[in-house]
């Protein structure tokens, strides 16, 4: 995919971050509910010798964010359902959670980029927490990489959103680093105040009925301002379409279904902007991540928490002679179609 490939990266990602709103906000005060310990585990550590066992704490470079990451760590449970410790315990026991150390990495990352102790634990709910994760089925949405890839990430768009546009690139770089790891799945959303993007939405549909759907989606987002019917025809002759066949999908009741049982879903998993992602049934939230800095490092997360998943479903012990690790809340990619 190659659309906004030559716009300015800040500009890029500043749109990206912006979304495009509905007036509404999914944010609540997630440092404060389910997930944290309620009370301090080790909190009093902090200095130049400050260290965790398997986290990198490099990027703390003061004593107060040293000494917030350990009141975070010890603040937050472990996500595993069956660790009643702290996240801090989890890790420095060397606790069966495969989630435990890269949790408390988040909150190092996040501490370390300046965010707040309230937004560092938001962050790593967002990210790890038990009460995380959404269904978000792929049913029959044009998608990209195999049904059983261990991360299957769904977006919901809206063709005339510049912060989609700037998205789509990156997330589609991100399947095509890992194609047989990462399915990329696109739902439609078009917002009530884009007059077009319902139409382009349909026209996306049509194509996808002759395979052309991402060769579609790359021409309606490079070209947001045009989207006319008459343009939409136009892109459909560019890309080889039957346009008989183009024109009839387009129309067509199966068409109005699928943007609107499209647009139920999202509301159903709290759709406040576009766009909005899912990496395997959780929140790829822009109020903590970022796509450029953060969705590697999630993509790369759950497939090693996938393998530690696979693991420990296979007979006998692990090659330590250990149980395997247990899991978080499983972060599961979406039910196949």
């Amino acid at each position: 995919m190659t659309i906004l490939r030559a716009a300015p990266v800040a500009l890029t990602l500043l749109v990206a971050a912006a979304g495009c709103g509905l007036g509404l906000s999914s944010r609540g005060d997630a440092a404060g509910g389910p997930g944290t310990a309620g009370k301090p585990g080790a909190v009093a550590r902090g200095g130049s010798d400050a260290q965790l066992k398997g986290v990198d704490l490099s990027a703390l470079e003061t004593d107060r964010q040293q000494k917030m990451f350990f009141e975070v760590a010890g603040e937050l449970y472990a996500p595993c359902a069956d660790q009643a410790v702290s996240l801090f315990e989890c890790v420095s026991d060397d606790r069966p959670c495969a989630a435990c150390t890269p949790m408390s990495q988040l909150v190092a990352d996040q501490l370390g980029r300046g965010a707040t102790k309230q937004n560092a634990k938001a962050a790593a709910l967002v990210r790890f927490g038990a009460d995380g994760v959404k269904t978000v089925p792929a049913l029959d949405s044009p998608s990209k990489g195999p049904a059983n890839a261990p991360v299957t990430i769904v977006v919901f768009s809206d063709f005339e959103c510049p912060a989609c546009r700037a998205a789509m690139p990156l997330l589609s770089d991100a399947q095509e680093a890992r194609p047989k790891e990462v399915r990329l799945v696109h739902k439609f959303y078009p917002l009530p105040k884009h007059t077009h993007a319902k139409g382009a939405a349909y026209a996306a549909y049509a194509a996808m009925k002759q395979n052309k759907y991402w060769e579609m989606e790359e021409i309606l987002f490079e070209n947001q301002e045009a989207l006319t019917e008459r343009d939409l025809e136009r892109y459909a002759e560019d890309i080889g379409l039957d346009m008989e066949r183009f024109r009839r999908d387009k129309a067509s009741a199966e068409a109005k279904a699928m943007v609107e049982r499209d647009m139920k879903d999202a509301d159903a998993a709290g759709l406040a902007y576009t766009p909005f992602i899912f990496v395997n049934g959780r929140q790829f939230d822009s109020a903590h991540f970022r796509l450029d800095r953060d969705l590697d490092a999630w993509i790369a997360t759950e497939i090693e928490l996938a393998r530690t998943r696979a693991t420990a479903a296979s007979p006998g012990p692990s090659a330590s002679g250990q149980a395997a690790p247990n899991q978080p809340a499983p972060s599961q990619p979406a039910p196949r179609d």
